[in-house]
């Protein structure tokens, strides 16, 4: 890796009593300023995680919430994730909602249940392009609202 390159981790581990979790950054390495292009890239990425955690809320379908959710500019289109969203805890990956121009076969419906664990999940780069970034975080559906179950920020520019 050279100075000024995006580095992206996306860490998927089983944690203490058999929990999974599932989460990723991405930094500047060597703690350099990102260039234009790439603090693009980064404030779409984290703009999306933030607007998809703010829709979640016990009761939403999955389809509400796809339907919903933060839409990238076209140009990211064909690099985007698999998936907005999915389950995190002891069930791994259930609930997994998909972009509803991804769901070909329909999306299997449900509704977010309090109390369980999602990863919201964003990867923002576009096709040929030479750089893309993977945020993922970590959020508990509470009472109340979501919860981020991640101390470290979103937007580290420092590696």
């Amino acid at each position: 890796m050279q100075a000024g390159e995006l580095l992206s981790l996306d860490t998927d581990l089983i944690g203490p009593m058999g929990f999974y979790n599932d989460i990723s950054r991405s930094w500047v390495v060597d703690g350099g300023r990102p260039t234009p292009a790439q603090a693009t890239l980064l404030d779409l990425s984290q703009a999306q995680i933030e607007h998809n955690i703010d829709l979640l809320r016990p009761g939403v379908s999955f389809v509400d919430y796809a339907s919903r959710a933060f839409r990238l500019p076209d140009a990211y289109l064909a690099n985007r994730y698999a998936d907005l969203v999915h389950g995190c805890g002891l069930g791994v990956e259930y609930p997994f909602v998909l972009y509803p121009e991804d769901a070909d076969d329909g999306m299997y419906d449900g509704h977010f249940e309090a109390n369980t664990i999602v990863c919201v999940e964003s990867y923002v780069g576009a096709s040929g392009g030479p750089d893309g970034v993977k945020l993922e975080q970590p959020v508990l559906i509470a009472e109340n609202g979501p919860e981020v179950l991640s101390a470290l920020p979103l937007d580290a520019t420092d590696f």
